[in-house]
């Protein structure tokens, strides 16, 4: 693993794109929303990927079946000594009894699911002294958070 400093936003964009095709074959659309000037976040810019990369995913596959549009609203704001990222699909939501179970491995709601991806990204997460949890969104859609620490230069 390689720590350095990275900008979290071009990890994400980064992300979408390497992901791009298995989103738009599941008709999702991916909208990226940052507060100017964000700091710098530390870490492995390579595993952050991998964490979007689920994340998207996920969101992706948990709308695939609904005619309503699937969007994704990948959300960076900064929280006084870290970043929070919030992805937001208008999917079905997460049971809120499942909010903590959903980051257990071998834990998943689909049939062809391995239940390692939101595992995988905990153990990220917390690699990177982050935090990440789940909630559902107003509009009843699944809302996966997570922080980072930011960059001390």
């Amino acid at each position: 693993t390689s720590i350095a400093p990275f900008d979290i936003v071009a990890a994400a964009r980064d992300a979408n794109l390497l992901v791009e095709r298995d989103l738009r074959g599941l008709g999702a659309t991916v909208y990226l929303k940052a507060q100017p000037g964000l700091s710098m976040v530390e870490g492995d810019v390579i595993q952050i990927q991998q964490v979007f990369t689920n994340l998207m995913l996920n969101a992706a596959q948990a709308m695939a079946k609904q005619s309503t549009p699937k969007d994704i609203t990948v959300s960076f704001k900064d929280v006084g000594g870290g970043i929070s990222v919030e992805v937001a699909d208008t999917g079905p939501g997460i049971d809120p009894l499942q909010f903590e179970q959903v980051f257990d491995p071998f834990y998943t709601t689909r049939s062809d699911g391995m239940g390692m991806g939101l595992a995988i990204c905990r153990n990220c997460i917390d690699a990177h002294g982050g935090n990440i949890w789940a909630t559902r969104s107003a509009e009843g859609g699944a809302v996966i958070h997570f922080t980072l620490p930011i960059h001390d230069d």
